[in-house]
């Protein structure tokens, strides 16, 4: 009778575990994808050896890998919750983003590159790029003295 009872709660203990354990698992997923290099004549080809940063945008978090030899990526072990961007840059190539990406969502994303200045993307770049603003802003004089103006508070009359 008392090794049945040993026996009974191991198996609990053992069920226990296994549970915990898919519960961890599930807290990750992976992002899946295909680069393509558009040519000049139209036609695109796998972009092979494509860098590929994965960055997270609600928490600092950057992931970097590269495309295989058909221009494909995989990147596993992702944090389920949160909100990405994939940004792939390639020499001679100008550099694009995938927004609002999430993981674990058996989403295959294709990604086009097209000719330009090889340079790679930052996420402050993407997230610049994601809001319309590619311009840098040049502070004045006048636009501090109008800051400035704004920011005071209101006198009572």
């Amino acid at each position: 009778m008392m090794r049945r009872s040993y026996f009974i709660t191991s198996i609990a203990a053992v069920a226990v575990l296994l549970c915990g354990a898919a519960l961890v698992s599930a807290q990750v997923g992976q992002l899946r994808g295909h680069v393509l290099l558009k040519q000049a004549d139209g036609t695109t080809i796998k972009a092979a050896g494509a860098q590929v940063d994965v960055f997270r945008t609600d928490l600092p978090g950057s992931f970097p890998t590269k495309t295989d030899k058909n221009g494909e990526f995989v990147y596993a072990g992702l944090p389920y919750v949160g909100t990405y961007i994939i940004a792939v840059s390639m020499p001679n190539a100008s550099p694009s983003f995938q927004p609002n990406v999430k993981a674990g969502r058996e989403t295959v994303y294709e990604i086009v590159l097209s000719p330009g200045d090889g340079r790679r993307l930052t996420v402050d770049g993407a997230k610049r790029r994601m809001n319309g603003s590619r311009m840098k802003t040049k502070r004045t004089k006048t636009s501090i003295k109008w800051l400035v103006k704004l920011s005071r508070p209101a006198m009572p009359r």
